[in-house]
Order: C-alpha cells, then structure tokens, then sequence
C-alpha cells in the first residue's frame, strides 16, 4: 500500500496536511474543504467537496484537544464556535481515505 503525504505551509502560516493510503493514482482522496467565516466569533460553516460516504470533523486546539466532532455527510456543517475562547484552531477533515486540516481563528 502506498502512503501519500502532503504537507503545506502558506505565507500567512496556514497549514493543510493530506495523509492517504491508497493502492494507485485513482485511489488518492480529492476533497476540498471551505471553512467561512474565517475568523469567526459566534457559528462556522465548514463545506466539503468530493468527500465519498461520511467525513468527521473536528475542531483542535494548538495543544492537540478536541473540541467537538461532528459527522459530515451531505458536505457541510454548521459548528457553534461561540463557547471557544479567542484564538487559534485547526479544523480536521477525516474521511475514508485521507486526513486534511485547515486553520480556524476564533475571535
């Protein structure tokens, strides 16, 4: 099984992971996630393309705790960020094949 690995800084020093396992090319997840607002204050809409079946996703903090989980299958979720104290988070997109986080301010 081979393993594909993409890691992704940015100028602005958001940071998106891929982790997939996949047997050949056509096995390679190619979803896109959308998190608006960003930053946010009270609710976040997170959308997704090209997920296959059911995703979670979930808020982490920068010292790796979870925050809530919540399972995606029509490609978007609304989350209530209003109880998150200010600052920054990652949001965690798992689906069957691949791993995909993406930065989330809280102000």
């Amino acid at each position: 099984v081979d393993a594909v690995r993409t890691f992704t800084v940015t100028s602005d020093m958001s940071f998106v992971a891929t982790f997939a396992a996949n047997n050949g090319i056509d096995d390679v997840a190619a979803h896109t996630m959308n998190i608006y607002p960003n930053p946010a204050s009270t609710t976040v809409t997170v959308s997704i393309e090209g997920i296959e079946g059911q995703a979670m996703v979930e808020i982490v903090d920068i010292n790796g705790r979870v925050h809530g989980k919540w399972t995606v299958a029509d490609g978007q979720q609304t989350i209530d960020v209003s109880t998150l104290a200010q600052g920054a988070y990652f949001v965690r997109l798992t689906d069957e094949k691949s791993t995909t986080a993406s930065r989330l301010i809280v102000r």
